[in-house]
């Protein structure tokens, strides 16, 4: 079984706000602004790190790609 899911490259900074952010039960669609926010901004301070960035979700109702104008699903569902 797969629970909610976000990767992104590793930062104390960026995990203790995704941590905050699932202790309050934030909906979905704010971890996903959250992950492409961090994206962008790491891109601009690390070579290493640089668009295109590919957004999706992994819930229990499988694999949904996001695109960039787009909003998340509240539920999950595609």
């Amino acid at each position: 079984q797969i629970g909610p899911s976000l990767a992104v490259p590793r930062t104390m900074s960026g995990e203790m706000k995704l941590f905050q952010m699932c202790q309050s039960n934030c909906q979905l669609s704010e971890l996903v602004e959250f992950a492409e926010e961090f994206l962008q901004k790491q891109s601009e301070v690390n070579p290493q790190i640089g668009p295109p960035f590919r957004v999706g979700t992994i819930t229990a109702f499988g694999f949904t790609r996001l695109e960039r104008d787009h909003e998340p699903p509240e539920n999950g569902t595609r």
